[in-house]
């Protein structure tokens, strides 16, 4: 099992593939991008 720590809660994976499906699901200029249009300054990743 791999386990990705957000905070308040966990999310927890098959060991194998997940990571990349992750990964692949969403690039780190994807993220970015979605996080700056956030409006609620306590839920941007600051």
């Amino acid at each position: 099992m791999e386990l990705f720590d957000l905070g308040d809660a966990v999310v927890m994976l098959p060991v194998g593939s997940a990571r990349s499906s992750l990964a692949q699901a969403l690039t780190a200029d994807a993220y970015r991008e979605h996080v700056e249009k956030i409006a609620d300054p306590d839920l941007r990743d600051e």
